[in-house]
């Protein structure tokens, strides 16, 4: 299952959100992740690419709607289905 990950919000940039998410991706087991600082909507933005078994990457986006690095502030949290390459996590 693939899926992209986008959330926003006013400081969600320089403080350690994709060191973060790599970790989780490793936890919940993801076969890829890919990651980018953005905007979105004239917010800061991370976008993320996840890739794995179904049941592990929905485990994987509940974690992410849940649980921040510290000094983030979230606005809000949006995934829809993605059918694009995804990096391996192994990279």
């Amino acid at each position: 299952m693939k899926l992209k990950i986008t959330i926003t919000g006013p400081k969600v940039h320089h403080v350690g959100y994709r060191p973060f998410l790599i970790a989780l991706a490793d936890e919940f087991e993801l076969d890829g992740i890919g990651l980018l600082n953005t905007e979105a909507e004239g917010k800061q933005a991370v976008r993320i690419k996840a890739e794995g078994d179904e049941d592990c990457v929905r485990e994987f986006e509940e974690a992410v709607k849940t649980k921040r690095p510290d000094g983030a502030t979230v606005s809000g949290v949006k995934s829809e289905p993605f059918n694009g390459r995804v990096p391996s996590i192994e990279r």
